[in-house]
């Protein structure tokens, strides 16, 4: 009888350990996978980081190069009033000594 009843402990002990080790395999695959997702996910976040970088230098740049342009109109604009001026101030004095 102890015979027996040490044959099943032991029967019981390696299903137990068969178990355990399934068990340890399946949770070790589980994580494994995790982890790969989690490198997955850092990798997808910092492709989305770089995006979000080019996108806010190309969006600085369209914006300084729009700057530039009204910088540009404006100092044409100035020419052009400079000009008008110029040309305002010598008929004056020609109407002015045309009415002398």
């Amino acid at each position: 009888m102890c015979h027996k009843r040490r044959r099943i402990h032991v029967t019981l002990t390696f299903e137990n350990l068969c178990q355990e080790d399934d068990f340890r395999r399946r949770m070790m695959d589980k994580f494994a996978e995790d982890e790969r997702i989690e490198q997955m996910n850092a990798q997808k976040r910092r492709m989305k980081m770089m995006e979000h970088k080019r996108e806010v230098e190309r969006l600085l740049g369209e914006r300084r190069a729009m700057y530039e342009r009204e910088k540009e109109a404006e100092l044409e604009d100035q020419k052009q009033e400079e000009k008008r001026a110029q040309a305002s101030s010598q008929k004056r004095p020609s109407i002015v000594s045309k009415e002398t």
